[in-house]
């Protein structure tokens, strides 16, 4: 399933993740936001969810990798 591959990704990637949260955008909020919001690079949430743009739309579900 998907969350597998995202746990292999994670770990090929040598940092300590133990779970991922989930977040559904709101309404004109940016990766940046969302970022500040959970403390964390937004270079990480993208990785962790294999996005390759900053762009993001409202009702979108994002990872957000927590370390553990």
């Amino acid at each position: 399933g998907e969350q597998l591959y995202l746990t292999n990704f994670m770990e090929s990637n040598n940092e300590q993740f133990t779970k991922l949260k989930l977040c559904i955008v709101q309404k004109d909020e940016t990766i940046e936001e969302i970022a500040e919001r959970y403390r964390m690079q937004a270079e990480s949430i993208l990785r962790a969810n294999q996005a390759v743009r900053t762009q993001i739309t409202q009702g979108q579900i994002l990872y957000i990798p927590v370390k553990g």
